[in-house]
């Protein structure tokens, strides 16, 4: 086989595609091979004619993200490699224009014959290390006009691969809040004091709830940004009362020395031990995080193209948020003589999100993915009661 022509094409910008910079350029040219002695150039030629029109016209219907660009701006500054590859057949020099004009993907689309076997194949591969991320071949008898609907298919499929890959991603918005609560109480109590004439009773209570509440916009393909509100409180109460129950001990200093059998007395103790916490906002995560970039909020998804499902994975850090962490103490006796002192301390936190959602019906083929999945759980706990619920609820198109 000989390589006697190569057409160069066209070039076209497109958002988020399989690389973390912000419109990446690809650069798409074609080449004809065919054997020695096969003298219809005509008709291979209609083919290439063809080939381009039909990638771009599904370039642009599958991927709204792309933009075509017009090739007579660079068209000088190819023109020399171009005839150097002409002459020399050297493939390599494709990803030297395609690294010299800055772009991040190259596309080559072949068509090769003997007169009695017509194949295309086209390929995609990254310029930075020539890996391929794409590649597709087709192969047909005979040379003739009718093949230029074998041409339009071929360019369906693999641009349907390369929508496969996300290569415009899905945006949109999504909405997740998540409550949890947390109820219980214990009781207990005794005749106590002196002929048992007393009683003693205790009561805890304990009391737990936690919101959070995120609104993203996915911008890309795990970019997102939006908002993050969440708060918290857990509070442990401890209540003891005693009617006729209490010895008061004799002291010298701090030492116990004593105790007078004969005074009974009464107390009422409450102790609460509180800890709340409130975050709003959204802030880039933290320096030495695994992430590919520093958003402020990620949402991907990952198809399973077997099962014709996706799974959604949310991801969010939140700004600083005051966290206060207290203790009070009510105690009423006539043995103790100096309450105890409330104690409270005040530091900033922050709050990590990570969910995961699906499996959904879907594949990356969808024009929009739309869903709403709410999860519950209830559960009895030793005295009480726990609650559990999350809702998410997304729409996103290409």
């Amino acid at each position: 086989m000989k390589s006697i022509l190569v057409v160069i094409v066209l070039m076209f910008h497109s958002v988020g595609l399989l690389a973390q910079r912000d419109n990446p350029l690809f650069f798409i040219v074609t080449t004809i091979n065919k054997a020695e002695g096969y003298e219809d150039n005509g008709l291979l030629l209609l083919y290439s004619d063809h080939v381009i029109s039909c990638f771009t016209n599904e370039i642009n219907k599958e991927l709204p993200c792309a933009t075509v660009n017009n090739m007579k701006n660079i068209a000088a500054a190819l023109s020399h490699d171009r005839d150097r590859v002409l002459l020399t057949g050297e493939p390599g020099y494709f990803e030297e224009i395609a690294r010299a004009i800055g772009a991040d993907y190259l596309i080559n689309i072949g068509i090769t014959s003997d007169g009695k076997i017509t194949g295309f194949s086209a390929s995609m591969a990254r310029t930075s290390n020539g890996k391929s991320v794409a590649k597709k071949t087709v192969l047909g008898q005979g040379n003739d006009e009718h093949k230029l609907d074998d041409i339009e298919k071929f360019a369906k499929d693999f641009v349907a691969e390369l929508v496969k890959l996300q290569l415009c991603p899905f945006v949109g918005k999504l909405t997740m809040i998540t409550e949890r609560t947390s109820d219980e109480i214990h009781e207990r109590g005794n005749r106590c004091g002196k002929d048992n004439s007393g009683y003693f009773r205790g009561t805890i209570k304990n009391s737990y709830m936690y919101i959070e509440k995120l609104d993203l916009e996915k911008k890309g393909r795990i970019k997102a940004n939006g908002t993050l509100n969440a708060s918290s409180v857990d509070e442990k109460m401890r209540h003891e009362v005693n009617s006729g129950c209490v010895n008061c001990w004799t002291y010298e200093g701090k030492d116990a020395t004593g105790i007078d059998a004969a005074n009974y007395t009464s107390s009422d103790y409450t102790e609460v031990l509180r800890e709340e916490y409130k975050v709003d906002g959204l802030a880039p995560l933290p320096e030495g995080s695994t992430a590919s970039n520093k958003f402020p909020a990620e949402v991907s998804i990952e198809f399973d193209i077997k099962q014709g499902t996706y799974m959604i994975v949310v991801k969010a850090v939140s700004q600083k948020g005051e966290y206060v962490k207290s203790r009070k103490v009510t105690n009423v006796t006539e043995c103790q003589k100096d309450p105890d002192p409330d104690e409270k301390v005040t530091h900033r936190m922050i709050v990590s999100v990570k969910s995961t959602w699906g499996p959904f019906k879907g594949k990356p083929t969808d024009k929009t993915l739309q869903d709403t999945k709410t999860e519950t759980e209830n559960r009895k706990i030793d005295g009480g009661q726990e609650t559990y619920t999350s809702k998410v609820n997304f729409s996103f198109s290409r």
